[in-house]
């Protein structure tokens, strides 16, 4: 009997130790889904969150619609966009969102939620395009090349505002830095100053062939009796009919007469008038009297910070010049515009720490574009050559190169700079989204 005793003991035990395991093996499978639909709740808390986060920065890049907005300076960083989601009046969750360009005409929210730890992310696509109204900062039709400088731990950047474009490519280093665009292999046609035919520099209908095709028309391709015609055209005097007359002519005579030509304009820089010179020229500073708003040099420009006072008043000057154009540490004040036309190249240097063009400068070279050393300047520079920007030497702070965007709006013709070549390559690029329901649906992803 006691032998049974202890048999039932036993099995009541054993009994009683299942029961155990069985409740702690039920207890741990209803803690694991209690954590499990913790970590779901969180985790789609935490896409509710990031979703929001997506839409807040929407509305944000909806309200600069209209405004220039250079990527991704104009919009907010991952850290500059941080709310919480409340539920109750109880925190629940934080996101963080960012938006940049994906495609020249895509850009992309991306927004982090997090709730508890735990992370969803969420990325929206929208359509988008920018017109804006002014010159490239910096463009050309042949190659373009920017480039900075290292030595020994010691580095010059070159800084620029896109979209710097090309007809060609576009090469950099590891020492550029370009907000913004880089376009290449764009479809550029070159400014031309021809107003008739090509060899017809007056417009008068009078065409002589160029009969061996070599881009130019002299004294052996014109047909006997043609010589007063040749001699009309041969602007220049230099027994050449080419580009360089059609220059010449398209400034010193057409721009001559304001009843008669597209611009309205007046320039007053025909031969033997006060603002033409004859001849390579050097203008130091204030060498050209304050007020004056054009003036034409047949042959080469030297330019020592600028040529004018840029003190004072508003000024809007232009230098226009058959040869090259070279200006060391341009300079001018933040109301001011300079704008040079060059038939040749135009070269230009100085020293970032001690100034540069505040206001705007417009840049057109027939030829290069060469910036060498430092210096800063706002506004747009074209070239129908090449383009090169070379630091140099690795000074930081004093040989750094900064090209920045102009500020003047081109969108009315009047505001566009005295002597701006036709046909000068011009953009718009005003932020605009476009519209969800014909133009381009959103694309979300989360994960």
């Amino acid at each position: 009997m006691k032998h049974n005793k202890g048999f039932v003991i036993v099995i009541v035990v054993a009994f009683l130790v299942m029961l155990v395991l069985i409740a702690g093996v039920v207890v741990s499978m209803g803690s694991g889904e209690i954590l499990q639909t913790k970590i779901a709740n969180d985790l789609m808390s935490a896409r509710y969150a990031a979703r929001s986060g997506a839409e807040i920065m929407y509305a944000l890049m909806k309200s600069k619609e209209g405004q220039t907005v250079i990527w991704p300076l104009a919009v907010p960083s991952a850290d500059s966009v941080v709310k919480t989601r409340n539920a109750g009046g109880q925190t629940v969750g934080t996101f963080t969102a960012s938006a940049d360009v994906v495609t020249t005409d895509i850009f992309g929210i991306v927004s982090e939620g997090t709730v508890n730890g735990r992370k969803s992310r969420v990325i929206v696509r929208y359509g988008f395009d920018s017109p804006f109204n002014s010159g490239y900062p910096l463009g050309c039709i042949g190659p373009m090349s920017l480039s900075g400088a290292k030595l020994l731990g010691f580095r010059s950047w070159v800084r620029a505002e896109g979209p710097l474009a090309s007809g060609s490519t576009v090469t950099t280093n590891n020492f550029v830095q370009v907000s913004g665009e880089t376009l290449e292999n764009q479809s550029f046609s070159a400014p031309s100053f021809w107003l008739g035919d090509t060899y017809d520099t007056n417009n008068d209908g009078s065409l002589i062939t160029d009969i061996n095709s070599d881009g130019s028309v002299t004294v052996a391709d014109i047909p006997e009796g043609q010589e007063t015609i040749f001699s009309a055209d041969d602007v220049n005097s230099d027994g050449v009919i080419n580009d360089k007359d059609a220059f010449t002519y398209y400034y010193t005579t057409y721009l001559d007469d304001a009843a008669n030509n597209s611009l309205g304009v007046d320039l007053g820089i025909t031969p033997g008038e006060e603002n033409y010179y004859t001849g390579s020229q050097t203008f130091d500073p204030w060498s050209v009297p304050v007020g004056t708003p054009v003036i034409f040099v047949d042959g080469s420009v030297d330019i020592l910070f600028s040529d004018t006072a840029w003190w004072g008043g508003d000024s809007s000057h232009t230098i226009i010049a058959t040869g090259d154009v070279t200006v060391v540490q341009p300079t001018n004040g933040l109301d001011d515009t300079l704008t040079i036309v060059s038939y040749g190249d135009v070269n230009t240097g100085g020293i970032r720490a001690f100034g540069g063009v505040r206001g705007n400068i417009v840049i057109y070279a027939n030829g290069d574009f060469n910036a060498l050393f430092g210096g800063r300047t706002d506004g747009a520079i074209f070239a129908k050559g090449d383009v090169d920007i070379d630091t140099v030497l690795p000074i930081p702070g004093l040989l750094n190169r900064d090209i920045n965007r102009g500020d003047v709006d081109w969108s009315d013709p009047a505001n566009w700079p005295l002597g701006l070549p036709p046909g000068y390559n011009r953009i718009s690029l005003l932020f605009r989204i476009k519209n969800e329901a014909t133009e381009f649906e959103p694309i979300w992803q989360q994960n």
